[in-house]
């Protein structure tokens, strides 16, 4: 089904590793992608998720806000400044003494901010609110080509506004004799100004992407730059939430195999595809379906149950009042206020909220933080201690069985920790050059950015 000029061909001609390990719990886009950029874990770089707790004002709050910085075609304010290490652009840009070209553009901001670093050209994704290409002023002002690109009917955003972005099958597909689904099944989603979130997810996107990707190549100067340069590309193949490869999946992935085939075209039309290291890698996230109505509805782990219990038997223990702060994501924060009035031994008290969220059905781990900070106790603690910042901890960390649903969720927090190391593919290509695996050893995600800065020799980052 695929065609010989798109994954085919990154995957006869190029190193292909099927099974990269992210040995993360919190694996999400801008976690995972900062990770594949800086060669290090989120305990280190400081990107776990696109939220983060803030105690002081007691709310979830985007983990690149920036009230310094103003959005362009966005009301956002943000910044890569969350990152605390530098990114292979970064390392590109300090190589070539700030000549080579580094501009990162994907769907949100959360993956263009962890792919660009803090020295790039330009990070840019598609506004929530209004659909435009967008970036922040932390960056160099947006090219105009973008820009022009912006305001011309042909934009996304003016698209969206008349709804004129359709989502139909590329082709009829063939039942197969053995699936879980019709791939025959006939789909047709239109998107607009009211549903940009959803066509975020959706194969549309991966095209918008490719399309603005070839007007980078084409027009951002990249064929006359000397020293090795750099566009990263953050692609979907958001899963269709209810079935398990349902014709939509297939389609998505074709689509993204045609997509390959034009950037190819394009690159090799501008620069020559022999003058081009392509590297292709999965994030190790996926979306989970809801079971809510299913059969499997019953292995859901209800966080509003537990905070609950939890502040009930710290009552009975310590004193009455409102001992948790908040509960979500597999994280714990306690009142530290209450505590230091009640006179309450910090490390006592973290060690019974932990005992104590061993007894809520569904949780089969919990941690303090000071055990994952410095004495990991097995593999499910070291991922975990892997998966937080250790800057801005929470008090207690816990994990469901594996398979339960973790509820509820809300707009912006659906993480879904998981206790076992994700794997993604892997793929290196150059045109006319034949990588070897003895060259490069690949076990897990932080060797692929070390494995790049070896073929463009230069050091690695951090």
């Amino acid at each position: 089904m695929m065609d010989e000029q798109g994954f085919r061909r990154l995957m006869s001609e190029g190193l292909y590793y099927p099974a990269i390990e992210f040995p993360l719990v919190f694996n999400n886009f801008p976690a995972s992608v900062a990770t594949i950029h800086t060669g290090v874990l989120p305990s280190t770089h400081g990107i776990t998720a696109d939220k983060r707790y803030n105690r002081k004002r007691g709310k979830w709050e985007n983990i690149f806000l920036d009230k310094l910085h103003n959005g362009v075609y966005t009301r956002e304010q943000v910044s890569p400044k969350a990152l605390r290490v530098a990114t292979l652009g970064d390392r590109l840009k300090l190589a070539s003494q700030n000549s080579s070209l580094v501009y990162s553009i994907a769907p949100s901001f959360g993956e263009a901010l962890s792919s660009s670093g803090v020295l790039a050209d330009g990070a840019f994704w598609l506004d929530d609110l209004f659909g435009a290409w967008a970036t922040t002023s932390f960056y160099p002002s947006m090219p105009a080509f973008l820009s022009s690109y912006n305001n011309s009917n042909k934009g996304v955003n003016r698209r969206l506004l008349t709804g004129a972005i359709h989502w139909t099958p590329l082709r009829a597909y063939k039942d197969k004799a053995i699936s879980y689904t019709p791939w025959s099944k006939k789909f047709n989603y239109t998107y607009n100004s009211k549903r940009i979130e959803e066509f975020k997810h959706s194969a549309k996107v991966n095209e918008e992407i490719t399309d603005l990707a070839i007007k980078f190549i084409e027009n951002a100067g990249y064929e006359y730059r000397k020293s090795p340069s750099l566009l990263n590309l953050s692609y979907t193949l958001y899963p269709n939430k209810d079935e398990e490869t349902a014709a939509e999946d297939v389609d998505m992935y074709l689509r993204l195999d045609r997509d390959i085939k034009r950037l190819f075209n394009s690159l090799e039309k501008k620069v020559g595809l022999k003058h081009c290291l392509i590297v292709v890698s999965g994030t190790g996230y996926t979306n989970i379906p809801s079971k809510h109505g299913s059969k499997e509805a019953y292995h859901q782990l209800d966080t509003n149950k537990a905070r609950a219990l939890v502040n009930m038997y710290l009552s009975a223990l310590y004193g009455s009042g409102q001992w948790v702060q908040e509960l979500a994501n597999g994280e714990l924060f306690l009142n530290r206020e209450l505590i230091g009035q009640k006179k309450v031994i910090y490390a006592n008290i973290v060690q019974s909220t932990a005992k104590i969220l061993l007894e809520v059905e569904g949780i089969a781990s919990a941690y303090s933080a000071d055990q994952l900070l410095f004495n990991s106790i097995n593999k499910d603690s070291e991922f975990l201690s892997n998966s937080i910042d250790r800057k801005r901890s929470a008090d207690v960390y816990f994990l469901p069985l594996n398979g339960w649903e973790v509820l509820p969720k809300t707009e912006n927090l659906d993480i879904q920790p998981k206790t076992k190391a994700i794997q993604s593919p892997l793929i290196i290509y150059q045109s006319g050059r034949k990588f070897s695996k003895e060259d490069f050893i690949i076990r897990d995600v932080r060797e692929i950015v070390k494995v790049v800065c070896q073929i463009l020799r230069i050091r690695p980052p951090n």
